[in-house]
């Protein structure tokens, strides 16, 4: 169908143009008819069936393969197309195109009455065949074109594709955890010098990755004598805060003699003091399990007042060398759950 409307088309084209070329030799060459013959001859090719020039309803010259009679017609202007079949069952166009400008010509002529024109009976059968064969030639070049491509293509795997799917998949092994793996390629071409600086990286990469596990060694090892260290401090500053703290509340109980009320406030702070110091020393020794996430929180019901208050006794010696006074107003007591040691610190 595609091929029938291009032979159509084309055949529409050369009856416009077997039309002019007629009606200039008929109306400026006054019937020329030696000149009209050469305009029918050079129209009427071999796969034209006939050609035929029609004026004032008289068939002036004509050109017939068929030998059958093709007498004029009274047609409206324009272009007309019928589509007929030879006795044989060959399909072809009998195209008649009005002359144009024929009633610029005579102004007299009213539309229905233009009977001069030219017509072309033009078969499918060569046409068809000349397309046929430029398809075909079509397809075997678009066939030389695939065949050229995949050669193309194989060679660009061999050299190209093939080295890329290497980097590649060595790189994604090394991602994975495959530090020894490496990209093999030897193209001799700037793929292989983008392996070997991928090698190179990669080199470098585990060697890094051997210096971090290594200074990581150093540091679990550095970290377990910090934690032996505080260990051990905490033992040896416990044994004399034990015996501050026991003189101390011997004093209290009255040993030695009753202390007077200054003697007790002031003892009182020692031993409070002494152990505070204490429980600091206890939470040194948690430092290592706070570091390990595995230190839990002790909470408890608390007075805030009161801790504050603990605070600023343990502060007053401090605060009295220094020639301050601190002085602690308690509107409210409230309660708190938390962990007084925590909180205290």
């Amino acid at each position: 169908a595609d091929m029938e409307r291009m032979v159509e088309r084309n055949g529409h084209a050369i009856a416009q143009i077997f039309a002019r070329e007629a009606l200039f030799q008929l109306t400026f060459q006054q019937k020329d008819r030696v000149a009209l013959r050469t305009v029918i001859e050079s129209f009427i090719s071999g796969d034209m069936l006939y050609g035929q020039v029609v004026f004032d309803g008289e068939v002036v010259d004509e050109k017939n393969a068929l030998e059958v009679p093709l007498p004029p017609e009274h047609l409206l202007p324009g272009l007309h197309t019928v589509r007929k079949w030879l006795p044989d069952g060959t399909p072809y166009l009998d195209i008649v195109q009005s002359f144009e400008g024929r009633t610029q010509v005579d102004p007299g002529l009213r539309p229905e009455q233009v009977d001069s024109y030219v017509r072309l009976g033009l078969a499918f059968g060569p046409q068809r065949a000349e397309i046929e064969r430029a398809l075909a030639g079509v397809v075997a070049l678009a066939l030389g074109a695939i065949l050229v491509g995949a050669l193309i293509v194989l060679v660009y795997y061999r050299r190209a594709w093939r080295p890329l799917e290497a980097i590649k998949d060595a790189m994604a092994r090394f991602g994975s955890g495959q530090t020894h793996v490496r990209a093999r390629v030897r193209s001799g071409d700037e793929l292989e010098l983008l392996a070997r600086s991928v090698n190179e990286m990669a080199h470098a990469i585990e060697k890094k990755d051997e210096q971090v596990t290594q200074v990581h060694r150093e540091l679990t090892r550095a970290n377990r004598a910090k934690s032996d260290f505080l260990a051990a401090m905490s033992h040896d500053l416990k044994t004399p805060l034990h015996v501050i703290s026991g003189y101390a509340q011997l004093l209290l109980e009255g040993d030695g003699g009753a202390p007077n009320q200054v003697q007790r406030a002031h003892l009182d702070t020692m031993l409070r003091a002494s152990d505070r110091l204490l429980e600091f020393i206890e939470r040194i020794l948690s430092f290592s399990k706070i570091d390990a996430g595995q230190e839990p929180l002790k909470r408890g019901r608390m007075d805030a007042a009161g801790l504050t208050e603990d605070v600023v006794l343990a502060l007053g010696s401090l605060a009295k060398r220094k020639g301050l006074a601190l002085h602690l107003e308690v509107a409210e007591r409230p309660a708190l759950w938390a962990d007084a040691a925590k909180l205290r610190q």
